[in-house]
């Protein structure tokens, strides 16, 4: 932020022992001649915060997030097929392409990941 135009940027990190952290920087507003000066908030981030995180890591398309949000709100697949206006196929589909890029075997894994990043 220092001399630049934007006045937040945020980030994520992962500590060692697997808790994420949200960072927060915000431009704090200076009078005449005093020193630009930023403040930092830091707070244990919530699953909603990791999500976009974790489907550019494992490379998700807009598609299988949307998917996904369903699934970690207990959609069954027609419930999320009627959401989504898709067909029951095309919510397999999406699920099946998210178990491969994740490695994991189920359906319920699938949730139980992401729920617990």
């Amino acid at each position: 932020l220092y001399g630049g135009i934007e006045q937040t940027t945020a980030s994520m990190t992962r500590l060692p022992t697997g808790l994420f952290l949200s960072l927060q920087a915000f431009r704090l507003a200076q009078a005449d001649r005093q020193e630009e000066a930023v403040m930092i908030h830091i707070k244990r981030a919530q699953t909603n915060d990791i999500l976009p995180y974790a489907a550019k890591t494992y490379r998700l398309t807009e598609r299988e997030m949307n998917v996904l949000d369903c699934l970690l709100k207990g959609q069954s697949t027609k419930e999320i097929a009627s959401t989504l206006f898709i067909s029951p196929h095309t919510v397999h589909d999406h699920v099946k392409a998210m178990l491969q890029k994740t490695n994991l075997s189920s359906r319920r894994m699938l949730v139980y990941f992401f729920s617990n990043i």
